[in-house]
């Protein structure tokens, strides 16, 4: 339902929409029909950051792990009896394809699917954050297919060949092209419209399957005349109710950083992998703070607010680019950016609070007989050693073993426990460090009640 008495319809409680199903009855009349041509342009072929994302949705890839196959893609690959690259320099901010790369292509298109699919590279003003001199992201030679190298390539080299491949022939094919069937309903001077999209002509969309992406569109052909009664079979009550902003993945962090100009395409990767090193954790494809990363986000914005910011650091980003141009002086730039951190360093140091170091009674490290302290690492406080670094020892944790808990089956006297681990959860000995054993949690497949 869109429409009450003309006006936009709101229903804000489960009651209001049951009153308006009882008023509404279970006929509707057509009142109008529509029809609509309309086209869905290819996207452009892939930058780093599009790469990182896309391979995050589809593959579930990390941003580190996508960037390091895509290195062995570009470096070199073993095909047959000859090494050779498959791709061009994969770390870029660009969407140009060389005039060469484009030609062949279009023969490619021309051949393989007909003239009526070769399009045009389309071309994307670039904005000043652009650096110059690479392409986007393709296949060194459009015709070595996919699968023509799929017995050279390990499964996750393949998606990522693919997806680079599929999308730089894509760009430079035609648009999809639809017709947009609408019908308006009416009843009880209440209005209502449903819309189903017929595809025409499939144009780059012809290559979705090779993704594994393709969806039906869902036509169906409806016999419907102006005036006609429907009679309506069931009505569909749904809450759409305003949700927090969901977590990051390592995808859409990405597309955040490119958007507020943070980093490039060489820095993306290493930026979010230095993170997961000391700072979040990554739990099915979602990136969570850590205690420690919260504790230094929130001393910094607190004590070095100026240099520590989004703002300050998307100018420096383009501070270094004009540097590159000559356009301003770096000795100049490296001062102000000096001359604010060095103030603001001194007044962290004299003013933010230090973790005092407690010391555990009654207990002393059975490696060197120095005094045990509480600390805090990576995922939550323990007790260690007083004289880290030169002694390592950490003591170990009282476990709790549930009462269904298995035996271990490398040692036989433990039992396996949930442990955290740096990739997030797995099954562990209880033994451990004497037993290292682990294992994953096996995937629970989960059914909707019919």
């Amino acid at each position: 339902m869109t429409k009450y008495q003309g006006k936009e319809l709101k229903i804000k409680s489960q009651a209001e929409a049951e009153k308006v199903i009882a008023e509404l009855g279970n006929v509707l009349v057509v009142k109008d029909l529509t029809q609509e041509e309309t086209s869905v342009k290819p996207r452009f072929p892939l930058t780093t950051s599009n790469l990182l994302r896309e391979a995050s949705n589809y593959f579930g890839f990390s941003a580190n792990r996508t960037m390091k196959l895509a290195q062995t893609l570009f470096e070199s690959v073993n095909i047959g009896k000859k090494t050779t690259g498959l791709i061009t320099y994969h770390r870029t901010d660009s969407i140009q394809l060389s005039p060469i790369f484009i030609n062949q292509a279009k023969q490619f298109i021309n051949d393989n699917f007909g003239p009526e699919y070769v399009g045009k590279a389309y071309v994307q003003k670039e904005t000043a954050l652009v650096q110059g001199a690479h392409e986007a992201i393709r296949p060194i030679d459009i015709n070595i297919k996919p699968d023509d190298v799929r017995e050279y390539l390990n499964l996750s080299q393949y998606k990522i060949y693919k997806l680079i491949y599929v999308r730089a022939l894509a760009s430079i094919m035609t648009a999809k092209k639809l017709i947009v069937h609408k019908s308006f309903f009416e009843a009880q001077s209440y209005e209502a419209e449903a819309s189903s999209n017929e595809v025409i002509f499939p144009g780059h969309s012809v290559l979705d399957s090779w993704l594994s992406t393709s969806k039906k569109e869902g036509y169906q052909a409806l016999d419907y005349q102006i005036g006609d009664s429907v009679k309506v079979k069931d009505y569909l009550i749904e809450d759409v109710s305003t949700k927090p902003p969901a977590r990051y993945s390592e995808g859409q962090l990405v597309k955040k950083m490119e958007e507020t100009g943070i980093g490039r395409p060489s820095t993306y990767a290493v930026t979010i992998e230095k993170l997961r090193e000391h700072y979040i954790q990554v739990e099915k494809g979602l990136i969570y703070p850590l205690p420690q990363g919260e504790l230094v986000d929130e001393k910094l914005r607190e004590y070095i607010k100026r240099t520590i910011n989004v703002e300050y650091t998307a100018k420096m980003e383009k501070y270094l680019d004009k540097i590159e141009t000559k356009e301003v002086d770096k000795l100049e730039v490296l001062k102000e950016f000096n001359d604010n951190f060095v103030e603001e360093l001194k007044n962290a140091l004299e003013h933010m609070p230090t973790q005092k170091t407690i010391e555990v009674k009654d207990e002393v490290c059975p490696k060197c007989g120095k005094a045990l302290v509480y600390r805090n690492g990576k995922f939550g406080s323990f007790i260690g050693c007083s004289d880290f670094p030169s002694c390592n020892y950490i003591k170990p944790k009282e476990v709790v073993i549930p009462k269904n808990a298995k035996v271990c089956p490398k040692c036989g006297q433990g039992h396996l426990i949930t442990r955290q681990g740096k990739y997030g959860s797995f099954l562990g000995c209880s033994r451990f460090p004497d037993c290292d054993y682990m294992e994953p949690f096996k995937k629970r497949k989960y059914f909707r009640k019919s």
